[in-house]
């Protein structure tokens, strides 16, 4: 490709450091990326659509538009003339499921373990079905670690460690249990991480679900780049006061580091350093038509997966529509000639269903 690109993105159920907030049950960090000297043609269409559909709105807000027929109808017609001109890109996380793979991070890693070995911090194929397993049978450490997030104290991590080799071993899963008791020497510098991460970035921005997905999204974008043969993209994110700081400060530490490339072990790649990604930005919604149509994707993402969750309604028009942009890019990649557009963390069963709804 060769072309300068700018990101313009935009995030849906944000609930800050509330990392486990069932009302909010995802989060979606959504955008998209267009070739710089093509930006005024998108500006044009989101313009275009607003006069049409919404006219005496100020800007254009998901939260205002998708509960309605007219509205399905409207993001239809928006995103596919939209995607004439511009790539969707996506993180879908699941909330309950982030705090499963938490406990993995707090309690299978080797730093924190004398039953795990240095390699097994690679394995993250391996982490990611141990994740599914306290999801699918944890339901007590899951609500006892939110609340250990939220108040660090060694009174609850104690408790929380207990109650987990005590769920894991109820459920049949004592290879687990005994390694998660190889953790016990080690309970004061697990609990001194969880609370540095209230301190390490301003604004407590490391104790949110936002920060690592931004952070993810960003490595997505940079392989993407590498891939394409893309030299330069700018981001611009719609502006976000509690996390702008900690953004710059990751973007830059990013910008400056060695060039160091990790590939996991489900084939997925780590950059330390960005190289295509030049600079980050924040904008006003109001002010950019881009960001307002990244907010429309982010929050059309997120609304089909909650109304999934809950076993509620979904407009057909929305289904065929979830199915192009949602199931389509993140289950079936060779549609964009086996490109990665959107990544995702995840329950097996969150999948199941929305694929089945969506169907």
């Amino acid at each position: 490709m060769g072309h300068a690109f700018d990101f313009y993105c935009d995030e849906s159920g944000n609930s800050g450091g509330d990392f486990w907030n069932k009302d909010q049950p995802v989060y979606v960090l959504a955008g998209w990326l267009i070739k710089k000297e093509e930006r005024f043609k998108v500006d044009g269409i989101v313009n275009k659509y607003k006069e049409k559909y919404y006219p005496y709105n100020k800007e254009l807000k998901a939260k205002d538009i998708i509960e309605t027929d007219k509205g399905a109808i409207f993001l239809v017609e928006i995103f596919t003339h939209v995607g004439q001109y511009a790539t969707p890109f996506f993180y879908l996380a699941e909330k309950r499921y982030l705090v499963a793979a938490k406990l993995v991070e707090a309690f299978f890693d080797p730093a924190h373990n004398e039953q795990l070995s240095d390699d097994f911090t690679w394995l993250n194929k391996v982490k990611k079905e141990i994740a599914q397993k306290i999801y699918d049978k944890c339901y007590s450490t899951i609500d006892a670690y939110a609340e250990l997030y939220k108040r660090p104290s060694l009174d609850l991590l104690h408790g929380l460690h207990e109650t987990f080799v005590r769920e894991l071993e109820l459920k049949e899963e004592s290879e687990l249990a005994n390694v998660v008791r190889g953790a016990i020497p080690h309970l004061d510098t697990i609990l001194w991480e969880e609370e540095y991460g209230l301190t390490s970035l301003p604004k407590k921005a490391s104790k949110t679900v936002n920060y690592p997905v931004f952070e993810a999204l960003c490595n997505l974008l940079e392989h993407f780049a590498r891939q394409q043969n893309i030299h330069k993209i700018r981001i611009f994110h719609d502006e976000i006061a509690q996390l702008e700081k900690a953004y710059l400060e990751t973007f830059n530490i990013h910008r400056n580091a060695g060039k160091a490339i990790f590939q996991y072990q489900d084939g997925t790649y780590s950059y330390t350093h960005f190289d295509r990604i030049k600079t980050l930005r924040f904008a006003k919604s109001l002010e950019e038509p881009a960001i307002q149509v990244s907010d429309l994707l982010a929050g059309f993402i997120s609304s089909i997966c909650v109304r999934s969750l809950r076993g509620d309604y979904l407009n057909e028009k929305l289904k065929k529509l979830g199915m192009v942009y949602v199931i389509g890019h993140m289950l079936f990649p060779e549609i964009n000639y086996g490109i990665k557009l959107a990544t995702s963390s995840t329950s097996e069963q969150f999948i199941k269903k929305l694929k089945e709804d969506l169907e």
